[in-house]
């Protein structure tokens, strides 16, 4: 392993439905590179709790708004939103095989609050962030992803789709290795 002293860590947060059992791989790849990774579980992936939103949302938004939906009282959103119908497809339609139906097997609902809660204080306005947009997302197309982009400092592109964390982790770490060294998006 290389030294990791004076390099900045990772916080790899993960998305709807999964757990932090999916940056595995690339955790694997980092620390093989020198990097220090830490992941965390939210608590929307279970029945009780909010938790994750998406990035580049603001102030007075939540992920039903966000899209043109009605906001919701988020004292009466009650229950879970299952895994998206047909993960293999929408989540991981590029993830070799073997991997799609490990992680497909591993999804959790998704608590509601988590969709319907609004943000409180965007980070983005305050703290230096970009935006990986990966070009053949299914779940999340790139023109619904570009509003979100556009509110980060810098914008990078990744061909892959919606979890390039398991369908192309060795090329994800590239990418934050660079973005790590400051380089232009």
């Amino acid at each position: 392993m290389k030294e990791t002293a004076g390099r900045p860590r990772f916080l790899l947060v993960h998305g709807a439905w999964h757990g932090s059992w999916c940056w595995r791989e690339l955790q694997d790849v980092l620390a093989d590179r020198g990097w220090t990774s830490h992941t965390v579980d939210l608590p929307s992936v279970v029945p009780e709790g909010s938790g994750g939103r998406l990035p580049g949302l603001d102030e007075g938004e939540s992920l039903m708004t966000c899209f043109g939906g009605e906001q919701p009282d988020p004292a009466a959103v009650e229950g879970v939103i299952p895994v998206r119908e047909d993960p293999a497809e929408t989540l991981h339609h590029d993830v070799p095989e073997d991997k799609r139906k490990a992680a497909a097997a591993r999804l959790l609902p998704q608590s509601a609050l988590s969709f319907a809660e609004p943000v409180s204080r965007a980070g983005w306005k305050t703290v230096p962030t970009g935006y990986v947009l990966c070009d053949d997302d299914r779940s999340l197309p790139p023109s619904y992803q570009e509003p979100f982009a556009e509110r980060a400092g810098a914008v990078h592109h990744l061909p892959s789709g919606h979890t390039p964390l398991l369908s192309l982790p060795g090329n994800l770490a590239d990418l934050l290795e660079r973005i790590a060294h400051g380089a232009p998006a």
